[in-house]
């Protein structure tokens, strides 16, 4: 390479999660499993939601329950728009184990759908 050659820059592709409208007690449950599956943890309010995951590009957005509920058309669109997956989150029931096996099952099936990211999921 000549000293004149700027190096090729490679993209680099950093899996998320994003939590939309998650209390306290479903986003450490969320970031606990996200850190175990290697997927980077974003979180917003639901009038973020969309503007946000057009940004980020997630591979799972995690609803609570009672706002899944009341619209779900809304964040099933949202998903397939970002080529992600839903996962609804119980705000009674938070298991980290169970999230983790959710979360690598989505995040597998999502990434499938999307062009070879160099991750083996």
């Amino acid at each position: 390479m000549d000293e004149d050659e700027a190096p090729t820059l490679k993209a680099i592709h950093i899996a998320h999660v994003l939590v939309v409208g998650g209390t306290d007690r479903v986003i450490a449950a969320v970031a606990k499993a996200a850190h175990a599956v290697q997927l980077l943890l974003v979180e917003c309010s639901a009038a973020e939601a969309m503007t946000v995951a057009a940004q980020m590009q997630p591979l799972v957005i995690a609803v609570p329950e009672p706002l899944y509920a009341r619209s779900s058309a809304r964040f099933d669109a949202l998903a397939r728009d970002v080529r992600g997956r839903i996962l609804v989150v119980s705000e009674e029931d938070v298991s980290v184990a169970h999230l983790e096996t959710n979360l690598r099952a989505l995040m597998r099936e999502a990434a499938r759908e999307r062009p070879n990211t160099g991750r083996p999921y």
